[in-house]
C-alpha cells in the first residue's frame, strides 16, 4: 500500500501529541478558539508547522542516526548541548508522563464508583502504558489509528449541536498565528523523541510530514469548529468538551472519559518510550530504563493532577 509506513508513522506522532488537554478541549481553547474566527489562521499555521517540524526532525535524525532528541542535538551542536537537552527534554517528558498518570487517576475516580477508584485508574493507566511501550511503535500507531477518527467524530457531533457563531476581534487576528506556531513548537518538542525513533525506520520524511500535518489539520479543525460553535460560556469551562458532551447524557459522559483516557495513554506511552531511550543512551539496560522511567513518573504523579498542571507543566 502506497504511503503505508508513512501513515503509521504519522498516526504514532499524532498519538504522542494528542494528550488529555486536546481531548478535554482545554488546549484547543487556549491556543485557538479563544481567538475567535481568526483562530482558523492559527489552525492552518499550526498544522503546517507541525508537518514541517516532523520533516526537519526526521531528516536530521536519520542523517545523524539519532534515536532521541538529546542525541539529535548532540550530533549537530556537540556534547555540551547534548547534555543540556538530556536534562531539559528529560524533564519535559517526565513532567508530561506524570501529568498523564495523574489524569488517569482522576479519570478512574470519575469512571468507577468503588472506594479505590483513583488507584484503579492509576494502575490501569500505568500497566497499559508499560505494556504498550514493550510492544513498540506499532502499539502507538494502533492507538493513533483509534484516536484520530474518534477525535474527529466526537468533535463533529459536538459541533452539530452548537448554535453560536465565531466572534472576530483585531486582538485575535494578531495573536492567532503566533499562538498556533507556539502550539506546534511545543508539541513537536514533546513528540521529538518519538519522531527520532521513527527516523530509524524506512519512512519518507516528506510524506510523513505531509501526512502528520493533514491529520493534525483534520483534528484541530473539528475541535476548533465545535468549540467556536459552543459559545464563550462553554469555552470558559475547565473541561469544555466534557461539558458539551453532557447533552448526550450518560453515553456522552463515558465517551469523554474514554477519549481522554486513550489520549493520555498514548501520550504517556510516547513519553515513557522517550525517557527509556534517553536512559539507554546513558548505558542503562532496556528493562531497567523503562522501570526507572515509569517509577519516576509515578512518584511525581502523587503530587496530583491539579498541582502538576498549575505549577510545573509548561
Amino acid at each position: 500500500m502506497l504511503w503505508k509506513n508513512e501513515i503509521r508513522a504519522a498516526l504514532a506522532i499524532c498519538a504522542a501529541i494528542v494528550g488529555a488537554g486536546f481531548a478535554s478541549g482545554r488546549e484547543i481553547v487556549t491556543f485557538f478558539s479563544d481567538m475567535g474566527s481568526a483562530s482558523w489562521l492559527g489552525v492552518l499555521a499550526s498544522s503546517a508547522a507541525i508537518g514541517a517540524f516532523v520533516y526537519v526532525i526526521l531528516i536530521l535524525a536519520a542523517y545523524g542516526k539519532a534515536d532521541s532528541f538529546p542525541e539529535l542535538y548532540g550530533r549537530i551542536m556537540g556534547g555540551s548541548c547534548k547534555d543540556a537537552i538530556h536534562v531539559l527534554h528529560g524533564l519535559l517528558c517526565l513532567l508530561t508522563a506524570s501529568a498523564m498518570l495523574a489524569a488517569g487517576s482522576e479519570l478512574g475516580g470519575l469512571a468507577f464508583s468503588w472506594k479505590n477508584s483513583h488507584l484503579t485508574g492509576f494502575l490501569l493507566t500505568l500497566c497499559a502504558a508499560i505494556a504498550s511501550v514493550l510492544m513498540g511503535m506499532n502499539a502507538l500507531s494502533a492507538m493513533g489509528a483509534a484516536l484520530v477518527p474518534f477525535v474527529i467524530i466526537y468533535y463533529l457531533l459536538i459541533a452539530a449541536g452548537g448554535k453560536s457563531s465565531a466572534e472576530f476581534s483585531a486582538q485575535g487576528l494578531f495573536a492567532a498565528m503566533p499562538m498556533g506556531l507556539l502550539y506546534a513548537s511545543f508539541n513537536a518538542a514533546l513528540a521529538g523523541g518519538t519522531i527520532c525513533q521513527i527516523a530509524q525506520k524506512k519512512t519518507s520524511p516528506g510524506r510523513t510530514g505531509i501526512m502528520t500535518g493533514i491529520l493534525m489539520l483534520l483534528m484541530l479543525s473539528c475541535a476548533n469548529l465545535a468549540l467556536l460553535r459552543a459559545g464563550s460560556k462553554a469555552r470558559s469551562a475547565l473541561l469544555p468538551s466534557v461539558i458539551l458532551s453532557a447533552q448526550w447524557g450518560v453515553s456522552g459522559y463515558y465517551a469523554s472519559i474514554v477519549l481522554m483516557w486513550i489520549s493520555l495513554l498514548s501520550t504517556l506511552c510516547a513519553m515513557l518510550s522517550s525517557l527509556r531511550t534517553q536512559l539507554m543512551s546513558a548505558g542503562m539496560k532496556r528493562t531497567s530504563a523503562l522501570f526507572i522511567s515509569a517509577a519516576s513518573a509515578s512518584l511525581m504523579s502523587v503530587v496530583g493532577f491539579k498541582e502538576i498542571i498549575s505549577i510545573a507543566y509548561p
